[in-house]
């Protein structure tokens, strides 16, 4: 199978190191202090299309966040991988099972501190570096994904209490 065309283009039509489409809700649980959801391509926390294990990190760190959990720092989590030759930013279910290696990472973005890496396979030391700033680059994406989906959260609460006008 090959997962990147001559074109450049991965088997869902996104170039090697582009996201998915990344969707946060928070608050979905009435019966919760904070909850949320949190969708990459067609992960959805938690049906699955790979990244599950990124896309729990980053759904439990909004929950958290929703339910006014004080946070150092808010940690976002990415994969990134190695296929054909060629570095790929969150890989989907298909390239997951691909057979080539993969790096998932979370990082503290602010903090600039990893907090998870692991390896599913052997990397060359190059290749390796190559992927762990990939996949990071990846979690200062997806932090501003979700620092951009919290403050239009908190935004709506503080309309909804009347704390704040709705403009």
């Amino acid at each position: 199978m090959e997962f990147v065309s001559p074109e450049g283009l991965r088997l869902d039509g996104r170039r090697p190191r582009e996201l998915r489409r990344i969707n946060c809700q928070l608050d979905v649980l009435s019966n919760a202090d904070g909850s949320a959801i949190f969708e990459m391509g067609n992960t959805k926390v938690l049906q699955a299309d790979g990244g599950t294990r990124c896309a729990a990190i980053n759904a439990a760190v909004l929950a958290l966040a929703a339910a006014g959990v004080p946070l150092r720092d808010l940690l976002a989590s990415c994969a990134a991988g190695h296929l054909e030759g060629t570095p790929l930013l969150d890989l989907n279910y298909i390239e997951d099972s691909g057979g080539g290696p993969d790096l998932a990472v979370a990082l503290a973005p602010r903090l600039g501190q990893l907090v998870l890496v692991q390896m599913d396979a052997r990397l060359a030391v190059e290749t390796f570096q190559t992927v762990l700033e990939l996949a990071r680059d990846g979690c200062h994406a997806i932090s501003e994904v979700m620092r951009r989906a919290l403050l239009e959260h908190t935004k709506r609460l503080a309309v909804a209490r009347g704390l704040a006008g709705s403009t």
